[in-house]
């Protein structure tokens, strides 16, 4: 179950990236506008050390833990196969 009381709606600020990691791994890169780069430093900071799940389509594509705020506005999906990748970079194209 995900806890929906709180959340930011993240804006990207340009199409999202797949970056290869190895023969069977890639990332999935994705830069968010500056407001959404606010909105992810306070969220981030509301729940160190809390799970925190990113939903695309109503469905949850990563889960993820942090200890400090998340800065950067730059979000990375690693470890995801090629195939997976691909499917979550053509759905945040769709966005």
């Amino acid at each position: 179950m995900v806890a929906t009381d709180d959340y930011f709606p993240f804006a990207r600020a340009g199409k999202p990236v797949i970056q290869q990691k190895g023969k069977e791994t890639n990332a999935l890169l994705l830069q968010l506008t500056a407001t959404a780069k606010e909105e992810l430093q306070q969220f981030t900071a509301r729940h160190l050390s809390r799970k925190m799940v990113v939903i695309v389509d109503n469905k949850a594509l990563a889960v993820y833990t942090t200890d400090k705020p998340v800065n950067s506005g730059l979000i990375i999906v690693t470890k995801c196969g090629r195939l997976a990748c691909r499917q979550i970079f053509e759905k945040l194209n769709q966005l």
